[in-house]
């Protein structure tokens, strides 16, 4: 599993870091929210990161906080229609609520 996971997170980080400034389309951002989803589903099941692969994804996880107001102005209908049953853990769906949209989730994981 640490290969997958590993995988998904060099494409993640790679959807934020090449392919997020040259989005046009809704879906491309949907696109990168799913995978984001299946590398905190594999985390939460227990799936093993190497300590590189974790300062990867905190990298990539940063750099979509941080063009998090591009997201909203380019973007807008994608966190107005946000699907009610959203987790909250899945912060990145809330981007437009403010910057500290990832502390909670995060803190939540930690205590764990």
């Amino acid at each position: 599993m640490v290969r997958d996971l590993a995988s998904l997170i060099r494409l993640y980080d790679g959807m934020v870091e090449e392919g997020l400034p040259y989005y046009d389309e809704e879906v491309e951002v949907t696109n990168l929210f799913v995978t984001r989803e299946l590398v905190e589903d594999a985390l939460r099941a227990g799936a093993e990161v190497t300590a590189a692969d974790r300062a990867r994804l905190d990298a990539a996880d940063a750099k979509l906080l941080r063009r998090r107001r591009r997201l909203l102005r380019r973007f807008p209908e994608l966190f107005e229609d946000r699907p009610a049953d959203v987790p909250r853990v899945y912060w990145w769906w809330y981007l437009d609520e403010g910057p500290r949209v990832r502390e909670e989730p995060v803190a939540g994981a930690k205590e764990r």
